[in-house]
């Protein structure tokens, strides 16, 4: 875990030299998920958008990790003044406790028509944490428990939060 301490911290700073307009990577990318949908817990089965999500128009594409699965990069698109805005983040999971927290994050107009703060701030909110993951099924699942404010109504026995949930589709060529 301190190996991907020290890379995620590298990977913020060498993140600042890119051009704007793009998302962040992740060095060494191995698995990659697809967003599936929305669920309660490892035995739901898909649940609403959260308002939150819903109002911006989000849209959860992929989730990669590294070769130690403690480095991660989602990958999504927003909508905020009605412009499309792009959005990276990484983070970094602990293992031990099935945790995962945002490490760093960029969002930017697909077109540079608009800020993309708004949308950024509730995505950074949802995925700062520390959050929980859950880990299951055949094919593998990957759902972080995100807190929303809408979650209650969803998910009401879950603690206001809901899983993001992506799906393995292999290894990274």
């Amino acid at each position: 875990m301190k190996k991907g301490i020290i890379s995620l911290m590298l990977l913020a700073m060498s993140s600042l030299s890119f051009a704007q307009d793009a998302d962040l990577n992740l060095p060494g990318e191995r698995w990659i998920t697809s967003f599936k949908d929305y669920v309660c817990n490892n035995r739901s089965g898909e649940v609403a958008a959260p308002s939150e999500f819903a109002q911006m128009n989000v849209k959860f594409e992929t989730a990669t990790t590294d070769y130690s699965l403690d480095n991660g990069l989602i990958k999504a698109t927003f909508e905020e003044n009605g412009k499309v805005c792009r959005y990276s983040a990484l983070l970094l999971a602990d293992n031990l406790i099935a945790s995962i927290s945002l490490v760093d994050s960029k969002a930017y107009a697909v077109n540079g028509d608009t800020e993309c703060t708004e949308g950024k701030e509730i995505l950074d909110n949802a995925f700062r944490g520390p959050n929980d993951y859950l880990y299951y099924g055949h094919p593998h699942n990957l759902a972080i428990m995100v807190p929303l404010a809408d979650a209650d109504n969803i998910c009401p026995n879950n603690g206001s939060t809901i899983g993001v949930n992506f799906v393995l589709s292999g290894r990274v060529q």
